[in-house]
């Protein structure tokens, strides 16, 4: 009890002193052994107050729980669950339940697993009233996928304020930069003096070190972040003389006010809002006073040019050079480019750097930090670019020819909103050669069909010669978005849809002398009108899933292959901004026009999406296959499953053949007893699909609902054997969850590619086909479609998933509401029957 009680070692029974109290308190009392405490006393009183909480737990019908996780001194990892609830006597109770060892990475899925898991051991099946956790991101989300109500901890929230209100405010590696034009009706300086940082705040113009300045003064021990000498009186801020003790001159009305302070020997500059550029004192950070300077406009010309954002980095020797033009524009004296990068990082506050390129090849990037859409030195960058290109070897010279068009066509366009969104997506652009290694730049765009006129007659105005014309141009246009897709502009796509269908933000007549040469070949007005025509509709969509699957093969040739994360990053950056990217270039085009184009590049996007998360999947899953301890304890639960009990659940709904099943099964953990690769896994699942599917190949009508439900029977059964795997409490519960993730994921990306090759299009076509019949249905009256979707679905479900009748005393057409006990095995070829 002691042991328990007190939490002392179990080596406390060993030790003579207390060997000698107990002699003392009974000379007759035999000690028990360590091990007897261990093995067997400790767990006895386990049981016996398990047993008497889960009686009380059991009386219990409204609860409440609090959970976090918590480190060991040894670092390791544990989940806690504490239950809270008023028992029969109206006594308040908390007992702590558990506090086990948490394996799993610290995600919300993991956290919301492992919370229920915790709550079923302990027979607690109904959901609590309330959650209390503490702000944490991951114990947030973890509330929302388990549709808890959360509440924060009011005790966590109340040391956080308490500790953030006892650190000083005034810190120098706290202050940020004022936001440019605002004003601030009491200025707050920040000043140093001799390694302390004395804060002064009041309403008086001028302030001093006297007794009815109200300041306070906080050991600072760090060196200053960047100190410079005062320039010359003809500045735009003032200069104060050196004194022994501290002061402030007046701040000036200017946006970014300025003022100096000096002390000890050294000098400081102080913006409106507390902002410290620099400062220093004798025997300070050893900066120098005398050899670095940076004037107001340099810090102004910062904050008006860059922003800082996640997820995007800017080669430093780029922004270097920026500030070296921006200073030959205003005929400043440089710093040099260490004295720069203590700026920055002033400006800037918790910017990190990263090495990037390939080994000998790798600079420096300032990770965190982008330049801004509405700055022109975007504008720089795509100029240089171009003009790296232009300067490739001539083996690329097929690739470069597109891109030269590309610069004479941007010549003089704006950039879009879109590319506030898509403004991080340039970085990625500036190691083409580290990244093009995950890429297949070898790939060509096919060839695009002629427009098929089915015999319909021309618009009013149009010419043959204009259908060649369109056909051309926009042959052309593709090529172009191939190549700069190849050489990861990834930005640059929206310049080339602005191009093609002669954008113009105010519809002015002068804008179209930009494109000259496209106004020559086919004028705006016809293709205005050819975007109404039904035949170039038909072929535009036609020509776009083309493209995009190309494009698709091109940024992602094999899915389960590592792609590094900042190209997988950039990858979604640009899905995601594509279909605003389209809308905008396509302001002034037809609606029908438009309609195809969005439809098309909305599946696009959503396909880059979907490959680029299965492909993180796959390198997750990767790490879990190539673990020998963790496949030996998957294949130790998995065979504890109860395959026949699942049998029996999945069958009144899936239908599957107890032959096939039993054989997946043996397949699938002599597979996992193999150690088998992730490679060999998807061979496996491959030839899953083809043997499941190979009978309908003959019927292209029929094939793509064969493998539609497949799918659904798949993810059916894998759901009922994750079920049992948590109702078990497997320790390998994690791992198995992430490879049916990984296997779903994979198994609709076969299939998908099966249908697609079953009706002869491209992937991209058949899920474009379901996007626009999506959008046509939330075009028009949703209650309708919801009528109608219900009577199709009827339909279908009527012909293709009728059961087989196995109970005597039903007429026909009916069916049984009980699942049967066995299937009667009608289907010996495949895992399920469609009836015809």
């Amino acid at each position: 009890m002691q042991v328990a009680k007190d939490m002392v070692p179990i080596n406390t029974v060993t030790k003579e002193g207390f060997k000698n109290m107990i002699r003392l308190l009974d000379k007759q009392y035999v000690m028990p052994s360590r091990n007897n405490f261990s093995e067997v006393a400790i767990p006895e009183l386990y049981e016996k107050s398990k047993t008497q909480v889960e009686t009380e737990l059991s009386q219990v019908e409204y609860y409440a729980v609090t959970t976090d996780l918590w480190s060991s001194r040894t670092t390791e990892p544990y989940l806690s669950l504490t239950v809270h609830f008023i028992n029969e006597d109206f006594h308040l109770k908390s007992l702590c339940l558990q506090t086990p060892f948490f394996s799993e990475d610290h995600t919300s899925e993991n956290i919301a697993t492992g919370m229920r898991e915790a709550l079923a051991d302990w027979g607690l099946d109904k959901t609590p009233l309330i959650c209390i956790t503490d702000n944490a991101a991951n114990m947030v989300k973890s509330d929302a996928l388990k549709k808890w109500t959360r509440m924060q901890c009011f005790g966590h929230r109340l040391h956080l304020a308490v500790d953030g209100s006892l650190r000083p405010s005034n810190s120098v590696s706290e202050s940020s930069p004022p936001a440019a034009g605002v004003q601030t009706g009491i200025p707050t300086q920040h000043v140093y003096s001799s390694q302390v940082v004395q804060y002064v705040e009041g309403e008086d113009s001028a302030y001093t070190t006297s007794s009815t300045t109200r300041s306070g003064s906080y050991p600072f021990s760090d060196s200053p972040l960047y100190s410079q000498t005062p320039p010359s009186s003809s500045s735009s801020y003032y200069e104060a003389t050196t004194t022994s003790g501290s002061q402030v001159t007046p701040v000036t009305s200017q946006s970014v006010s300025v003022t100096t302070a000096t002390g000890g020997g050294g000098s400081g500059y102080v913006l409106q809002s507390g902002y410290i550029l620099g400062g220093g004192g004798n025997g300070g950070g050893g900066y120098s006073s005398h050899n670095t300077r940076a004037a107001p406009a340099t810090v102004q010309w910062l904050c008006d040019n860059y922003e800082g954002a996640e997820g995007v980095s800017l080669p430093r020797c780029t922004l270097y050079c920026h500030y070296l033009l921006h200073c030959q524009d205003l005929k400043l004296e440089p710093v040099n480019a260490a004295s720069f990068g203590k700026l920055i990082r002033s400006v800037f506050m918790g910017l990190r750097t990263r090495r990037l390129g390939t080994r000998g090849n790798s600079k420096y990037h300032y990770y965190g930090l982008r330049i801004k859409a509405t700055s022109s030195l975007l504008r720089l960058m795509e100029d240089q670019q171009h003009l790296a290109m232009r300067q490739q070897p001539l083996s690329h010279k097929h690739r470069i020819k597109p891109v030269q068009k590309v610069e004479g066509m941007t010549n003089g366009i704006s950039l879009g909103s879109g590319h506030q969104q898509g403004a991080g997506l340039n970085d990625i652009s500036a190691q083409v050669q580290q990244y093009q290694q995950f890429l297949d730049a070898s790939r060509a765009l096919p060839e695009f069909p002629e427009i098929n006129l089915q015999d319909r007659i021309l618009p009013d105005g149009i010419v043959p010669e204009h259908i060649t014309a369109f056909q051309q141009l926009y042959r052309e246009h593709c090529e172009a978005i191939l190549d700069v897709m190849v050489n990861l502009q990834l930005t640059l796509v929206e310049t080339l849809w602005r191009t093609f269908w002669r954008f113009s933000e105010n519809n002015a007549a002068d804008t179209l002398s930009i494109h000259g040469e496209s106004e020559d070949r086919l004028p705006k007005w016809c293709l205005v009108v050819l975007c109404k025509y039904e035949p170039v509709l038909h072929w535009t969509r036609g020509c776009d899933n083309t493209l995009y699957q190309a494009l698709v093969e091109i940024l992602i040739p094999d899915v389960l292959r590592p792609i590094p994360s900042v190209l997988t990053q950039a990858i979604r950056n640009f899905a995601k901004s594509l279909e605003s990217w389209l809308t905008g270039a396509m302001m002034n085009i037809p609606e029908e026009m438009v309609r195809i184009k969005v439809v098309c590049a909305g599946s696009f996007a959503q396909t880059l999406r979907r490959y680029t998360s299965l492909n993180h999947l796959a390198q997750a899953a990767r790490a879990v296959l190539q673990n020998t301890a963790q496949i030996n304890q998957m294949l130790s639960d998995l065979n504890r499953v109860d395959f026949n009990n699942v049998q029996e659940q999945a069958s009144w709904v899936c239908r599957c053949e107890d032959a096939v099943v039993q054989r997946l099964e043996q397949d699938f953990k002599q597979t996992l007893q193999q150690h088998n690769s992730l490679e060999q896994w998807a061979s496996w699942l491959d030839a899953v699909v083809s043997q499941v599917l190979k009978p309908y190949h003959h019927s292209p009508d029929a094939f793509p609902k064969a493998a539609k439900l497949f799918l659904l029977r798949w993810s059916f059964y894998s759901s009922m054997v994750i079920r049992d795997l948590t109702l078990r409490s497997a320790a390998s519960f994690g791992s198995f969850h992430l490879i049916r993730l990984l296997y779903d994921e994979y198994m609709y990306y076969l299939v998908e590619h099966r249908v697609a090759q079953a009706k002869g299009e491209t992937p991209i076509a058949v899920m474009g086909e379901f996007a626009s019949v999506g959008r046509c249905h939330n075009s028009s009256d949703p209650d309708k479609d919801e009528e109608e979707d219900d009577d199709e679905e009827s339909d279908e479900e009527c012909g293709e998933m009728t059961m087989p009748s196995n109970s005597a005393g039903l007429g026909e057409g009916e069916e049984s509401l009980e699942p049967p006990v066995k299937l009667t095995r009608t289907d010996p070829q495949g895992l399920f029957n469609t009836t015809q």
